[in-house]
């Protein structure tokens, strides 16, 4: 299944700081309104895009799951580095797989670089990552985190 990511950091009052940052409301296309960070609306439009453009059915549903698998289980600062990370990648081409999102997604957090505060939170997470995959050993972390998606 593919996965799309855009920038997410993307937003009239600057860059979000949490994944709640920058609540406006949104209309759904049934017409329905809900309170939706800057953050979300926008993976979830650059997901649902690539999505139906890859002609996965679904698209909206699976890519609403996703952003809440992202939010509740990924750090912000992990998630605005993998995002930074696929976006640069899918400009230059050199993200166009499904297996090269896993890997940046392993990049973001091996590599980013947090202040000392926030270290100990992203050093936990590795250690989560590392012990997923670590029970199979055949599937990525990301794989594993959004395989209740599919």
């Amino acid at each position: 299944m593919l996965l799309a990511l855009v920038a997410a950091a993307c937003g009239s009052a600057g860059t979000p700081n949490s994944y709640a940052d920058q609540l406006r409301e949104f209309e759904n296309a049934d017409g329905s309104l809900e309170e939706r960070s800057t953050t979300e609306t926008n993976y979830r439009a650059g997901c649902e895009v690539a999505n139906e453009a890859a002609g996965v059915s679904e698209a909206v549903e699976y890519c609403k799951c996703t952003y809440e698998v992202f939010a509740s289980s990924v750090p912000f600062e992990v998630f605005k580095e993998y995002d930074s990370r696929v976006s640069t990648g899918v400009e230059n081409g050199t993200v166009t797989t499904t297996d090269d999102l896993y890997e940046e997604f392993q990049e973001a957090y091996d590599g980013i670089e947090v202040d000392e505060a926030m270290q100990a939170i992203i050093d936990e997470f590795r250690v989560e990552m590392k012990e997923l995959e670590d029970r199979d050993t055949d599937t990525r972390a990301l794989e594993i985190l959004l395989s209740s998606c599919s």
